[in-house]
């Protein structure tokens, strides 16, 4: 499994370090897992500095889609499988490359999308609203808990393609601190207490309730040091407003910095954001068994159990987070019990390795989930409802499975061939895959309320596998056709698909099968083509499958002629409407009763519809 991750760069909190803690994990694992990122910041420098694989691809402008070519390109060298997403920037620059570079496309859910930008107008009218549209696309979603799943759900997200993995750390390794040193490298000493909030500067983050509860309890005579750590877009803000309140000398403003010496001396912390998914602050406080008064909000119900590992507090509600500041000021036997019982609670449940075990199964289950192909039913035989794009990831996995299957490709005509012809319908639906390529199947699935919105070509497929190939490294193997028209083909292909490994080239005008046989196992192909005309090539492959021992197989009919030129395919207007059948019934009259049987066939569905209502 290779996975690439794809962040902004910009990130300072919890998804940074999110990222970078499972990306060593993986490592560690022997697992193929790169990043890329578009700002060259703290979460660069850090992954570097961690020797992890990352790559800074910088952006002109957050709308710049230049860098989609590049990470297009170290998805090929790097035979990348998965990509998960990390921030509206990633998700919408994923939106652009998976319409070139068809994939498993994750994105993991770090926050509650719609509010990441409030505070500012601008932002969230068009970011938020541009990653509200994206996240849409995505095949699976990684939610860091499970309020912000049920949160996707209530928007309309498939449940099935959200699998939950709580935030976890390194609990083993602390780092080793003096409290007394500590006080004096940072000239903070002579306070009765020490409280810590780590938080990014933004309004979501509740700087503001923070502040005003400061100052009651400074006006109840105590006497404590509150450590902000982080900055932000509102940073001057805060401070300016912790001046208002005269809290100068009882705030200490520590900018951006890892927080483990100030969680360390402090008798507890602080959480009192607005939203919030599964708090990484609160696992890096049990850490050092430091307990919490944190906001009743997102994933933080998950972890704090009110009285008994922390203190919960009613969001923006300022007097219930004084009285639970004020409660383990006044009980420090208390405020250390809680400390204790929240680092037995997180240590078990969210360590580093659970989160990376359950990442790798959330891979899993999405990319399982993604393979569950539905199936509709025309008369007996059965059509795949499958796009271009799923089509070609399942034929990945049939060449990684190395489990002779073949493609079928269905059209009315074969429907209704099929119809009275039980050895045809049976034969048609034993392909592994069985792609919807008449334009008549997608009318009879949206006049029956089916899924099948796409046609997949025959054609069309074979040539998306032969690009497939030249870059994934597959062999294939051209059978059928006049003489010399798969060598030409064949010629043509690899001009249009540079390093596609045709291995072998055989018409289908052979006398002895056996022999093509033979030569067809010497070469051992990854993908072998039929072009002998239906049913005729689906009776050879499906006779000869076993044997051959091919990992993909498909019936191909006259494309080899397609793309030699020898036959035209109507004009690309006519193609996207559905009128290929006139096209073909204006340059070949004489083929009009295989063509007359498109209206038969949709006049028989819709008699069928009309039954069943």
């Amino acid at each position: 499994m290779n996975i690439l991750h794809i962040i902004s760069g910009g990130e300072k909190g919890g998804s940074k370090v999110h990222l970078l803690t499972l990306s060593l994990e993986l490592k560690k694992r022997g697992i193929n897992s790169s990043i890329v990122c578009f700002i060259e910041s703290d979460l660069y420098k850090e992954a570097k500095n961690l020797g992890l694989d990352i790559t800074l691809i910088k952006q002109k402008k957050r709308f710049d889609l230049s860098v989609i070519e590049k990470i297009k390109a170290i998805c090929e060298d790097k035979k990348i499988d998965i990509i998960n997403c990390h921030g509206g920037r990633a998700n919408f620059i994923a939106y652009f490359l998976k319409k070139k570079y068809p994939l498993t496309y994750i994105t993991t859910i770090h926050s509650d999308y719609l509010s990441d930008y409030k505070g500012n107008t601008y932002k969230t009218l068009v970011y938020s609203t541009i990653n509200k549209i994206v996240l849409k696309t995505f095949d699976g979603y990684i939610a860091v808990s499970a309020k912000f799943k049920e949160m996707l759900v209530e928007r309309g997200f498939d449940s099935k393609k959200i699998q939950v993995v709580y935030n976890g750390i390194d609990f083993e390794n602390k780092y080793s601190f003096n409290k007394e040193e500590i006080l004096k490298k940072y000239n903070i000493g002579g306070y009765d207490s020490y409280i810590t909030m780590t938080a990014r500067m933004q309004p979501i983050k509740g700087h503001e309730i923070m502040l005003n509860a400061a100052r009651k309890i400074l006006d109840d005579g105590y006497n404590p040091l509150f450590i902000l750590v982080g900055d932000g877009p509102i940073i001057e803000q805060v401070k300016q407003r912790a001046k208002e309140l005269n809290l100068d000398k009882n705030v200490l403003f520590t900018g951006f910095t890892k927080p483990d010496e100030f969680i360390y001396i402090s008798d507890f912390t602080l959480l009192t954001s607005y939203s919030e998914s599964f708090p990484l602050v609160i696992l890096e406080s049990s850490k050092y068994k430091k307990t919490v008064v944190a906001s009743n909000v997102g994933g933080v119900l998950e972890i704090i159990r009110d009285g008994h590992n922390g203190i919960l507090f009613e969001s923006k509600n300022v007097d219930k987070l004084y009285e639970g500041i004020k409660y383990l000021l006044d009980n420090k036997d208390v405020c250390n019990k809680l400390g204790e019982n929240l680092y037995t609670d997180a240590s078990s449940k969210y360590s580093i390795s659970n989160m990376a075990d359950l990442y790798l199964k959330a891979y899993e289950d999405i990319t399982a989930n993604l393979r569950k192909i539905d199936i509709e039913t025309y008369f007996g035989v059965q059509v795949c409802v499958l796009d271009m794009n799923k089509t070609l990831k399942e034929i990945d996995n049939i060449i990684n499975e190395r489990k002779p299957s073949f493609i079928v490709a269905i059209n009315p005509e074969k429907i209704m061939k099929a119809k009275n012809d039980e050895k045809l319908k049976n034969l048609l639906n034993s392909a592994r895959l069985k792609i919807a390529d008449g334009f008549g199947v997608l009318i009879a699935s949206k006049l029956s309320g089916g899924k099948i919105k796409t046609r997949v070509t025959g054609i069309d497929l074979m040539q998306n596998i032969c690009e497939r190939s030249a870059k994934k490294g597959y062999k294939v193997f051209l059978l059928g056709a006049k003489p010399g028209v798969a060598e030409n083909a064949a010629r043509i292909l690899k001009q249009r698909y540079k390093g596609l490994n045709i291995v072998g080239v055989k018409d289908g005008y052979f006398k002895d099968e056996d022999e093509v046989i033979s030569d067809i196992k010497a070469k051992s192909p990854d993908i072998l083509f039929v072009a002998m005309g239906s049913p005729k090539q689906e009776l050879f492959i499906t006779k000869n499958m076993k044997e051959l021992n091919v990992p993909l197989l498909m019936g191909v009919g006259g494309s080899y002629d397609v793309i030699c030129g020898n036959i035209k395919r109507a004009p690309k207007w006519m193609q996207s409407l559905g009128l290929e059948w006139m096209y073909r019934l204006i340059k070949e009259p004489w083929r009009y009763k295989r063509i007359m049987v498109l209206p038969k066939f949709l006049f028989e569905v819709i008699i069928d519809i009309l039954k069943i209502n």
